[in-house]
């Protein structure tokens, strides 16, 4: 069930080192030639023996000599890697006639997948204990990853990006915050319960990712009953999986182009996208 639901109608590398300036002495052209017959013919030299006498000299600079800049390449500059994209924060009102919610969390596209992070604050209510909010932090953590990370692939058109996804529990700078309630009572976006089954904390977290619900709903608008446009029967973690089948529950392509949407919108890259496996 969504959570925080309101009656409204309304998921470094440092760059490279600027090139090096080395500077030398500005002639006129043929000026080395000139020179080095003017001190063969005044050495007797041969050309070889000039030649290694040339190399074993330093250059003498005179007042007023000028100096003009030569660009160096940074050795292996090209080989070094791009800086990433930075975190954007990706914030989406989603509308579920009467419920409404806001989605946030944090999405980076780099050079080899895109990133999604959520972050949630737990808050325990009467009766809950720190090792309470560990199990939860734990169980959380684990059944979110199972049903989302790494399920879907995007695409630029150029480059494909699978899609990592974490959760992270914090103190402060949360997208979310959970009342954590000590029994088994309906769970929602905003207030899980202790005893709740570890698919609803990820259902819940669906939510967080802008992820409508897909089982009937008497209230909802578009899920009145089972023939309603937004009601899926298909194993959906975001359908009625206590019925279909808590284990079975998984995500399927139309939340893969959801969040494919609303990243894209945020980091400025419009996504395709397909299952992982």
């Amino acid at each position: 069930m969504n959570g925080n639901k309101s009656r409204s109608t309304e998921v470094g590398f440092q760059a490279p080192e600027q090139a090096r300036v080395a500077w030398e002495p500005q002639q006129r052209p043929g000026a080395d030639l000139e020179q080095a017959v003017q001190m063969r013919e005044a050495s007797g030299l041969s050309g070889e023996s000039l030649l290694q006498h040339m190399a074993q000299s330093p250059v003498q600079l005179k007042e007023g000599d000028a100096l003009a800049p030569v660009q160096m390449e940074e050795e292996g500059a090209e080989n070094l890697p791009q800086e990433p994209s930075p975190a954007v924060r990706v914030r989406n009102r989603i509308s579920d006639p009467p419920y409404g919610w806001t989605s946030t969390y944090d999405a980076q596209v780099t050079d080899s997948d895109v990133r999604i992070n959520v972050k949630v604050k737990l808050l325990p209510q009467a009766g809950v204990t720190e090792e309470d909010i560990a199990n939860v932090d734990r169980r959380a953590t684990a059944a979110f990853i199972n049903k989302f990370d790494n399920q879907f692939v995007f695409s630029d058109g150029q480059h494909e990006f699978p899609v990592r996804v974490n959760v992270q529990f914090v103190e402060t700078g949360e997208h979310l915050s959970v009342r954590i309630h000590a029994g088994n009572r309906r769970s929602n976006l905003s207030n899980w319960a202790l005893e709740a089954p570890d698919e609803t904390y990820a259902h819940e977290l669906g939510h967080q990712l802008g992820l409508l619900d897909e089982y009937v709903d008497a209230g909802a608008t578009n899920r009145a009953d089972a023939s309603g446009a937004g009601v899926h029967t298909d194993h959906s973690i975001m359908g009625n999986y206590h019925a279909e089948g808590r284990r079975a529950a998984a995500v399927r392509q139309r939340h893969g182009e959801t969040i494919a949407s609303h990243v894209g919108s945020a980091t400025g890259h419009e996504f395709t996208v397909r299952p992982r496996r």
